[in-house]
């Protein structure tokens, strides 16, 4: 064991990451571990954990390893959970000052927040270079539309978000009740206006009806999420790139409920109710989008509560930001949102978030 990182575990976990990735992506990280041999990279998956810890070390490989994950991309908050135990130990190691010759240095014991096995410090320990870290010193804009109309408890969602947006210094820009063909025109304007200032960080909330595909408006019209996506691209948008862009969808993808199924075994459930070098960039880049379910799915949203996606974030909020990089934030939000049973009609239903991110940095908001 080297500065408290178990081989087993650091074994088990890049079995987990290596699963994780598409076959592109894996052919990616093998392309960015140099120091493994040509030969040995067309072994099979299962066995490259173990080549990778005996061709770099164990410290090194998890270096290695976070390095290449994040040249991938793969920021997500699933391959940060993986990884994010073993970079803050080894980070939490190299802050440790130097033993003395009569008595050796205390371990450092970390203490995890419920079962997510966060660090009760941050989780800033794996973004050791601040190049691994937006700077977002400077302004903040926010648009958010609320669609109250025929949305019991949308008001309720609109004030918790207004709160939460403006504590962490956004500017909010709001609009309600519009019809489809206002939504693009609207949200370009807003677009515009931070195109013509030096935004630091872009804030996108959406609460509506709506499809998988689109949005609707108070007259039931679609506006495209393609478009509204398009809107704020590298192209369309170029004083915001390479800054983060956070999309949040409050809004029906379809119309099936998810009933969930039983736990493994049938196991009783106790949930309860309740530089200055020019380069090219991607079309699109450096943005963290937020849906309330999976696609084909319902959102669900309590009449007098609101949407269990926004008082959820709210609790995990205001515990544990700014001490955690977005992702794991949204990591927290769902690890909240799968436990309870949602009484929906005459049957229940069950509600997890799909996060979708090309994030090429950690997102921390203070």
């Amino acid at each position: 064991m080297a500065r408290g990182i178990s081989q087993d575990d650091w074994c088990q976990a890049l079995s987990s990451i290596i699963e994780e990735l598409t076959e592109p992506q894996y052919k990616k990280m093998m392309m960015l571990l140099p120091k493994i041999p040509q030969s040995k990279k067309k072994m099979a998956r299962e066995e490259m954990p173990e080549v990778i810890v005996s061709q770099y070390g164990l410290e090194e490989s998890v270096v290695a390893v976070q390095e290449a994950v994040g040249k991938i991309p793969r920021n997500d908050p699933r391959m940060i959970g993986l990884l994010q135990p073993f970079t803050a130990a080894l980070h939490g190691a190299q802050k440790r000052p130097p033993a003395e010759s009569h008595s050796a240095p205390p371990e450092k014991v970390y203490k995890t927040d419920d079962s997510i096995g966060l660090q009760s410090s941050n989780t800033e320990g794996c973004y050791i270079d601040k190049d691994d870290v937006y700077d977002i010193d400077g302004a903040r804009e926010a648009f958010i539309l609320c669609q109250k109309e025929n949305r019991r408890g949308a008001e309720v969602d609109l004030e918790r978000t207004r709160k939460l947006l403006s504590k962490y210094g956004f500017k909010c820009t709001e609009e309600t009740d519009l019809l489809g063909k206002e939504i693009i025109p609207e949200l370009t304007a807003f677009r515009d206006r931070a195109n013509r200032r030096q935004v630091r960080c872009c804030v996108v909330v959406l609460m509506a009806h709506g499809k998988e595909d689109s949005i609707l408006g108070t007259d039931n019209q679609p506006a495209l999420l393609k478009e509204i996506f398009a809107l704020f691209n590298n192209k369309e948008c170029p004083k915001l790139q390479g800054q983060p862009k956070v999309f949040i969808i409050q809004a029906c993808r379809g119309s099936d409920v998810d009933e969930g199924v039983m736990q493994a075994d049938d196991l009783p459930s106790d949930f309860e109710d309740d530089g200055i070098q020019k380069y090219k960039l991607p079309t699109i880049s450096d943005t963290f989008t937020v849906y309330p379910t999976m696609p084909g799915n319902q959102a669900l949203r309590h009449p007098e509560r609101g949407s269990p996606l926004f008082w959820v974030m709210e609790e995990v909020f205001e515990k544990y930001a700014p001490r955690y990089h977005l992702a794991d934030l949204f990591m927290k939000v769902n690890q909240k949102m799968v436990q309870p049973d949602y009484t929906l009609k005459s049957s229940t239903a069950k509600v997890t978030v799909n996060v979708e991110t090309n994030f090429t940095k950690a997102l921390f908001l203070r």
